[in-house]
């Protein structure tokens, strides 16, 4: 193990396995997804780190995800309150720290409360929820977590 508080196999840069991209190295297009990340001020949860770094990798996948992402979070019409109450559930049912830690606190910022955020976090009964909470918790657990 390194002086870094990261174990000797992740990148302190990318905080995973893979260096991030050489930005020089990028075609136009990955390079202003690249700068998109990068840039403070896009709105994006966590930067390069996570998705938004791994998937410069293979920049056409980087283009077209892109677009599916921002269409989602932005423009098909999804109530960011429920958005975020449906990427926690995800999140705990497959044991991703990395998505809950980028997303809990956006769920808490969009009006979730932190005893919803708590019913999830524990998986803990649905009861005295308002009920489309419930069902999108609901959902996400049957799907990622009983898998049917």
């Amino acid at each position: 193990m390194t002086d870094s508080k990261f174990p000797d196999d992740i990148d302190p840069q990318s905080g995973y396995r893979l260096p991030l991209p050489d930005r020089d190295g990028l075609d136009d297009v990955a390079r202003a997804i690249y700068d998109y990340f990068a840039d403070p001020g896009s709105g994006t949860y966590v930067g390069l780190w996570g998705p938004g770094g791994i998937r410069l990798h293979s920049p056409r996948v980087a283009e077209h995800t892109q677009s599916i992402n921002r269409y989602i979070r932005r423009e098909a019409g999804i109530d960011p309150r429920l958005r975020e109450i449906a990427i926690l559930a995800t999140a705990r049912e497959l044991d991703s720290q990395f998505e809950w830690t980028a997303h809990e606190h956006e769920a808490l910022q969009r009006d979730v409360s932190q005893e919803t955020v708590d019913i999830i976090r524990h998986r803990r009964p649905l009861d005295g929820l308002p009920d489309i909470d419930a069902l999108v918790i609901r959902l996400g657990r049957e799907i990622f977590g009983d898998r049917r």
